[in-house]
């Protein structure tokens, strides 16, 4: 993660519709001004304990499992939908967890559809996330470290042990930055 941010950085944050930067960053002098003119303050310790949740139908029951399991560790959880397992479009929730991501009110996001890849597809579509399919432990470290990524995407076949784990890692795993920010501000460019 960045330590400091100029004003780029919070223009980015604004256009993006972010409320907050991250609180363990210094502004430069230009930033901390455009910061105070937009109304983009520092995250809070709450924010950095949320995470927005939210499935398709192929991944209601592993959504479920994981409320339970995140919300007994602390964690504040907002779920996006879907709420049954009755056949809804993935797109539309994937959107909606990315878009809470990006708005900077949520530090993670994890969306499951029934394999993963789609959802991931569908998230990477909104200007500021990275998401990540994440299947094993190992890939959950490398895109937290290498990717920066934000919002992790898992299948609903997967098992539960399993994915407590993948999950458990990617929570706790920081970006190292380093000459990963160089690929991440390049990504950030295409945007």
């Amino acid at each position: 993660m960045k330590t400091w941010l100029n004003e780029n950085d919070i223009g980015e944050l604004h256009r993006r519709g972010a409320k907050f930067y991250p609180a363990d960053c210094k502004l430069t002098p230009s930033a901390a001004d455009l910061a105070r003119k937009l109304k983009i303050e520092p995250s809070s310790d709450v924010i950095a304990n949320t995470i927005a949740i939210g499935s398709d139908h192929g991944g209601f029951n592993l959504k479920t499992h994981l409320l339970k399991y995140l919300r007994d560790k602390g964690f504040s959880l907002e779920d996006f939908g879907c709420f049954s397992e009755e056949s809804v479009d993935y797109p539309d929730y994937a959107a909606a967890v990315a878009k809470a991501v990006a708005s900077g009110e949520f530090r993670l996001g994890i969306m499951i559809d029934t394999i993963g890849v789609a959802s991931a597809v569908a998230a990477n579509k909104i200007d500021g996330i990275r998401a990540a399919f994440c299947p094993t432990p190992e890939i959950a470290v490398s895109a937290r470290e290498h990717n920066d990524a934000n919002l992790i995407t898992l299948g609903g076949k997967m098992e539960f042990e399993t994915v407590e784990e993948i999950i458990d890692i990617f929570i706790k795993t920081n970006f190292l930055g380093g000459r990963h920010q160089r690929r991440i501000d390049k990504i950030k460019a295409l945007e």
